[in-house]
This record gives structure tokens, sequence and C-alpha cells, in this order.
């Protein structure tokens, strides 16, 4: 079958690697839905390259993108530490609000059609890390920026000064709306890493595994005191030779970890 625009493959599946696999397969999206996972694309090609690299065994079923408001219903509000993540067709109740350590930092994220709004576990990993490294006045990159989550968690916090980037201009889109939406300050593009100039105090990517994997060096060498790394599974820790670090640290949430690393 094919199917002529946006699309979603429904995966008799919740296995995290399997997950992982999909955002390298450039999935736009992807959320639970009872014991399956629904992961969205751009055209049925991209689609069909992904179920084609589907374990054996593993269903699956092929169906148009249904409109927006049918994946809102799926968001809700996360609270996580000082955290408070929404979306802006939700309100944070008075026991929500109340649960988030203080004080709170609230967080109205629409992830458009491709973004999540900062729910996920790799995300929740990298806010940690920033509560517990970023200082204020610090210089922030945050690569990989989806919906803008994490550099608008930065501003937030108190960064003096933000970047964002994001190959994928529909993020570049998400990250300055949210930005605004916010009250914040970003300045966000597409600029590819290699020409991004200078250091940052403390630089965040939330990516698959084999896009930090190729692009590590390159963040280290922007990073002048922070590395924040999170998207890579517990039992696949990424190799960090050839880096001289003063000290690392791992967070694990669920199956899913982030590593933070100091000059």
């Amino acid at each position: 079958m094919t199917v002529d625009g946006l699309v979603e493959v429904t995966i008799s599946s919740t296995d995290p690697i399997l997950i992982d696999q999909m955002w390298a397969m450039r999935a736009n999206g992807i959320f639970e839905r009872d014991h399956d996972t629904v992961v969205g694309f751009d055209d049925d090609a991209t689609a069909q390259t992904a179920i084609a690299a589907l374990p054996t065994g593993v269903r699956w079923s092929l169906a148009p993108s249904p409109p927006l408001e049918t994946w809102d219903t799926y968001a809700q509000v996360v609270v996580d530490g000082r955290f408070i993540l929404r979306p802006p067709w939700l309100h944070t109740t008075a026991s929500e609000a109340a649960t988030a350590e203080q004080p709170g930092i609230e967080l109205v994220i629409d992830p458009g059609a491709s973004f999540g709004h900062g729910g996920h576990p790799t995300t929740l990993l990298a806010l940690r890390s920033l509560v517990d490294h970023l200082k204020p006045g610090d210089s922030v990159l945050d690569v990989g920026s989806g919906s803008g989550v994490l550099a608008i968690a930065a501003a937030k916090l108190g960064a003096s000064r933000v970047i964002a980037t994001d190959i994928d201009p529909t993020a570049v889109t998400a990250t300055a709306t949210n930005a605004e939406a916010n009250g914040v300050a970003i300045d966000v593009s597409d600029t590819r890493l290699h020409d991004i100039a200078g250091s940052f105090d403390l630089v965040v990517a939330n990516m698959e595994r084999p896009t930090l994997t190729a692009h590590l060096q390159e963040l280290w060498k922007l990073t002048g005191r922070t590395l924040i790394l999170s998207g890579v599974l517990a039992e696949d820790p990424l190799d960090l030779d050839g880096l001289s670090m003063a000290s690392t640290t791992v967070e694990q949430l669920g199956e899913w970890a982030a590593i933070t690393l100091m000059r």
C-alpha cells in the first residue's frame, strides 16, 4: 500500500531499542498507544524504508497520519523536578504545580506535527542535568533543538546567551515559536555544527546515538566546561575514548541514560 502525504506506522512493540531505531530512520514523531508504538513519517517512502528495517516477527500497519488534533489527545502535563511541561492547550492544575520542586519552572511547548513537548525520558534526563550544571550567566548551545525544550529551559535557568541549532527547518520554526511563547530570547537557526564558531560554557545534545557518536568530537570542541549528551540506551553507552575529561556523570531513567562530561 502506498499512502500520500504524512503517514503513521503502528508497530506491535514498545521496545526502546526499536524506538531508537525509528528515530534514526527519520521518524517525525513517536508515541505509545496501548501496547503499540505509533511512528510518524513525512512520506510513504521514508516509512517503507523504516518498515523494511523492522525485525522479523514485529507486526505493523501503515495508514495516513490523522489530523494534528488527534495526536494532541495523547499529550499531557508532565512534572519532573523543577519543571512543569505542558502543551498550550492544557493548563497546569494546582495539584500538579504543588508536586514540582520549588522554584518551579513552567515550559509551555507546542510540539507541532513533528516533535515532543518534553515528556520523553531523554529530554527529562537532559533537563535534570541542566538544573545540576547550568550556572547563571552561562552561554549555552543546544544542538538538535527539536521543539526547543532544552534551549528554553536553559534561558529560564539564567543562561545569558542561548544558541539553538537543528538541521530540520520545521524544528527551527518550532523552537522560535515556543521561545516567543515562553518569553525568552534564543538565537535559533539551521547552522551546521562544523560552522558554529567559538565555545560555550555548556553544550547540550539530545539526539539518537548514531548522531551523537558521529559528532562527539565536534561537540566536545565547542564545550568550554560542560557537555550533556542524552538519547542513548543505558545498555549501549557511548564510546568516549579520546576525550580528556575531569569527570563523567551518568544518570538513568528507565532504559535511557544521559552522560554529563566536565572539562
